[in-house]
């Protein structure tokens, strides 16, 4: 019988460390495409400014409303448009990193609590360093502190 819960007990801990795994892995992700459209975002203000200065001069110079001639102008408002989406887009992800950052920490507090519990054997106990400098070193978790 104790063998069975050993095994058990086993198949907890291989449980834990892979769903701390993916949680990290899901967070580093999350953190990239936040980065990715971040970028997408500044290169689209960046050009919207760049042609809005470039033809500054130029709709001061012909008569008319100033406001028309920028409305009026489809480049400028196909730049606002892409401005708009990749803003929303942005917010979108961020809100999608802030929840993968929040699983993996959750994850992570919850191991530390309860490493008492999981890793219970003496010998398992011993293992737990290994394991973690593992995870520390292969994956960047640390489970030393939360």
């Amino acid at each position: 019988m104790e063998g069975k819960v050993s095994t058990e007990q086993e198949e907890i801990d291989t449980f834990m460390i892979k769903a701390i795994i993916k949680a990290k892995n899901k967070e580093k992700a999350a953190e990239k495409k936040l980065m990715r459209v971040g970028f997408l975002v500044i290169l689209s203000l960046i050009s919207l400014t760049v042609y809005a200065f470039k033809n500054w001069i130029q709709w001061f110079q012909t008569e008319g409303s100033i406001f028309q001639k920028i409305i009026t102008d489809p480049f400028i408002l196909f730049l606002t448009i892409v401005f708009i989406i990749t803003f929303a887009w942005l917010q979108q992800v961020t809100v999608k990193f802030e929840k993968a950052e929040k699983d993996y920490d959750q994850l992570k507090e919850d191991m530390i609590d309860r490493a008492a519990d999981i890793w219970s054997s003496p010998e398992a106990w011993k293992k737990r360093s290994d394991v973690f400098r593992e995870l520390k070193e292969k994956h960047d978790i640390n489970l030393y502190h939360k």
